[in-house]
């Protein structure tokens, strides 16, 4: 993990580029045209109802603290699990008048209850178009709930970022089945695509929502992304495996693969890394 002044005025001098910042778990920074996107965010001390007591209690502390991060321009949600779209956090961004919220069915709810006013409410395979940027939703195999009562009352969601600049891929969390070809026939190719690679120990319990680290670089090269991100690890505790396993698995994964090293990223918490040039057609 990066020193947080490091991170900050890292994602600082970068100011002028294309950018993908890790600030931890599945909450990642987009910079595009100039325009910040921002990832499942969680960035307080624990996902949980409430800011406390109960939940899952973060090992690492996020890369850049709520009240030191650039101006949010979009934020895009996976599915409503707490530790993917956290009230408090959500709650303390400024300008939220301004930022554009893509979620899923279902979802909106909570951010009408913080304020915001422009919220989207998608489908898979639906998408809007903000200036130059379009989201789209796209199927994932996972679940959601925030309560015991409402199981699977939202939907889930990955998601396809699309731009002058390039296509980008938000894998959010899911588990490995055909959807990921599907969209890589859907987009031809993704210049990135940030995958899930942690929570999937004991596998015979977890498989159906969560992929393992040689899943993840299959889902990639069903994809045909050419640039992959490790996330959701390295931040809470969700499952048995070590919480360094996954990046292990994740890039010996990648070489078996046939992968360049360059190819199969593994990012520090806290760090920005300039975004692949435009390969897709």
């Amino acid at each position: 993990m990066l020193p947080e002044e490091v991170a900050v005025n890292s994602l600082k001098e970068l100011a002028e580029e294309d950018t993908l910042t890790w600030l931890g778990h599945s909450t990642f920074l987009l910079r595009i045209n100039g325009k910040i996107i921002l990832t499942d965010p969680f960035l307080t001390n624990r996902a949980s109802p409430v800011s406390f007591v109960g939940g899952v209690t973060r090992y690492t502390p996020p890369g850049i603290k709520i009240e030191n991060l650039p101006k949010i321009d979009m934020i895009v949600i996976s599915h409503n699990h707490y530790d993917h779209l956290d009230f408090h956090t959500i709650d303390a961004l400024p300008n939220k008048d301004k930022i554009h919220v893509g979620v899923p069915i279902g979802v909106g709810e909570l951010f009408e209850e913080a304020g915001y006013k422009n919220i989207y409410e998608l489908d898979w395979n639906e998408s809007i178009t903000v200036g130059d940027i379009r989201l789209e939703a796209l199927p994932a195999a996972h679940d959601s709930g925030r309560w015991l009562v409402d199981k699977n009352k939202s939907l889930w969601a990955s998601w396809g970022v699309s731009s002058p600049s390039g296509k980008y891929y938000f894998g959010g969390d899911t588990g490995y089945s055909p959807v990921f070809k599907e969209a890589g026939d859907k987009y031809q190719s993704f210049d990135m695509a940030i995958l899930p690679i942690g929570a999937y120990g004991p596998n015979e319990l977890m498989w159906m929502s969560h992929v393992t680290p040689e899943q993840a670089i299959q889902a990639g090269q069903d994809l045909n992304a050419d640039i992959l991100v490790a996330g959701h690890w390295g931040t809470i505790e969700l499952s048995d495996e070590d919480h360094w396993e996954p990046p292990i698995r994740f890039l010996e994964s990648a070489e078996k693969a046939g992968m360049d090293e360059e190819k199969a990223w593994v990012m520090k918490i806290g760090e920005t890394r300039i975004l692949p040039k435009k390969i897709s057609i």
